[in-house]
């Protein structure tokens, strides 16, 4: 069994100065031989959020079902709040795999990254 996560941000840094939100796209890939029940979760900073209001840090998505070899791709749109400070902001991308139900828990990967903030 074997998740991979890839991701990538358009433009590849936060400007505060434009006000524009940053398009993360996260790819979840399936390595393994058999179908995958899977949770992936999004968690940011407390500098950063999922809206422009600044209320949202965290998503989740479900994948009843992806396939060995296939690809699930997620997009979100990353925005600064008033109190963002300029340099790295850790976001982290968890996915758990499950065993018949989302109760439980088969396997867990997790991907740090760092969006930069100027």
């Amino acid at each position: 069994m074997g998740i991979k996560i890839d991701y990538k941000f358009t433009p590849f840094r936060l400007v505060m100065k434009r006000r524009e939100p940053v398009q993360l796209e996260v790819v979840i890939k399936n390595t393994g031989s058999e179908t995958a029940k899977l949770s992936v979760k999004l968690v940011l900073s407390r500098q950063l959020s999922l809206d422009k209001g600044g209320l949202k840090t965290a998503a989740l998505e479900r994948v009843d079902s992806l396939n060995a070899g296939e690809n699930k791709v997620f997009h979100y749109e990353i925005s600064g709040k008033q109190s963002t400070m300029t340099g790295e902001q850790p976001i982290a991308i968890i996915v758990d795999e499950h065993y018949k139900d989302y109760n439980y828990i088969k396997n867990t990967t997790r991907l740090d990254a760092e969006l930069i903030v100027e």
